[in-house]
């Protein structure tokens, strides 16, 4: 049955029709991160759910998205509810709880959504069952759509939106998505990873600042993370000592990744091919050379996190800036000389310092800044400068 609901999942997101690149470039609505928040919880908790949802082809337009849940099987057997999807391959019955399969619920819309198992999962149990520390998995599905869909309108309102759905007029993605429900004590149970750090060709971007890439070449990234938690699996030969693995997954709005998904702390590197070799199958550059990286970090038992990054695509023929002086006037950072408008950023404390070009007075201003300024340019040369 599991096999087949599988088969069914393939069917239903080759249905939505997405003509993608490598899967790490995103050009459409995508759903490449589900995190629950905590991912394990007792019965009767509740976990708050949030998606990663990208949608570059409908920029400042609003998707929407449906999430459901599956009563999960108190046996860990994997007979759960969603071992029969075949009825949600109509969208419209995602709305009509009396037209979703016994045992599938709509639980929330947009941000709006928790997933909680019953209270009373494992009284089919005995008390001490190990079963019950050993846990089971509840699904989570999110169903996105590229539109604004409004919720409070009738039925028959709602009914050309979910035909355009079906003919793939308006694209959509079924995600599918697992909670651990047990009763492991609170100080045993998986906690999402946290994003620590990203490097990019060899160098630490500051907090909040752009990572600054080659076009046409190899730019070597890397990522760390924590925490690499420790646990214990029960097997048939006993207990198992083991230590979680935390994977990342990598995509980008233009460019090529040698590797797109790699184990952290592995002898296996990846890096971004930067874009501007359409010839050999890369992308363009993009007209104002800006582009985003996201990185989707996820550990070995289901733990789940990611964060975006943006990226510049650095011009070799760019003027570097001339830096005649560094005052800080009125609270305000305020630098002066020539070909300031060649600034991409200004970062202090290893963190960006938000502020700008203004052409009216020919400076460079943000906010107040102490110690060495790192005055990052759009030909990716790095200077450094003290007020």
């Amino acid at each position: 049955m599991v096999k087949r609901a599988a088969l069914v999942v393939v069917g239903l997101l080759a249905a939505c029709d997405q003509q993608w690149k490598p899967a790490s470039v995103v050009e459409s609505l995508r759903v490449i991160g589900v995190q629950a928040e905590p991912p394990e919880v007792r019965p009767g908790e509740t976990a708050r759910l949030s998606a990663l949802l990208l949608d570059p082809a409908r920029a400042g337009q609003k998707d929407t998205v449906l999430w459901l849940s599956c009563e999960p099987d108190p046996y860990g057997a994997g007979r759960g509810a969603c071992g029969d999807l075949d009825q949600l391959r109509d969208p419209s019955a995602l709305l009509d709880e009396g037209r979703l399969p016994a045992g599938i619920h709509l639980i929330g819309i947009d941000g709006q959504a928790g997933y909680s198992a019953s209270a009373s999962l494992f009284d089919v149990l005995d008390a001490g069952d190990p079963r019950r520390l050993a846990g089971t998995v509840g699904t989570v599905m999110s169903f996105a759509i590229a539109a604004d869909v409004p919720f409070t309108a009738r039925q028959e309102e709602l009914q050309p939106i979910f035909q355009k759905v079906q003919s793939k007029e308006i694209a959509s993605q079924l995600t599918l998505f697992r909670v651990r429900v047990s009763e492991t004590p609170e100080a045993a149970r998986n906690h999402n990873p946290v994003v620590d750090d990203l490097t990019v060709n060899g160098e630490k971007v500051p907090a909040g600042a752009t990572a600054l890439i080659w076009p046409r070449v190899d730019n070597a990234i890397a990522l760390t993370a924590h925490d690499f938690e420790e646990f214990e699996v029960t097997t048939p030969n006993g207990t198992e000592h083991q230590t979680e693995r935390i994977v990342v997954s990598w995509y980008t709005s233009a460019g090529r990744f040698t590797q797109d998904r790699i184990s952290i702390g592995s002898d296996v590197k990846a890096a971004l091919t930067g874009p501007g070799d359409e010839l050999n199958g890369n992308d363009p550059i993009p007209e104002n050379r800006r582009g985003s990286l996201w990185a989707v970090i996820r550990d070995s038992r289901g733990g789940q996190s990611w964060r975006e990054y943006k990226w510049f695509a650095c011009d070799a023929t760019a003027a570097v800036p001339v830096i005649a002086s560094v005052a800080q006037e009125n609270g305000r950072t305020v630098l002066r000389g020539s070909n300031l408008d060649q600034i991409l950023e200004v970062v202090a404390s290893d963190a960006l310092v938000a502020g700008g070009y203004r052409s009216a007075t020919d400076t460079w201003e943000g906010a107040g800044a102490t110690g060495e300024l790192e005055i990052r340019t759009r030909g990716c040369l790095i200077l450094k400068r003290s007020p």
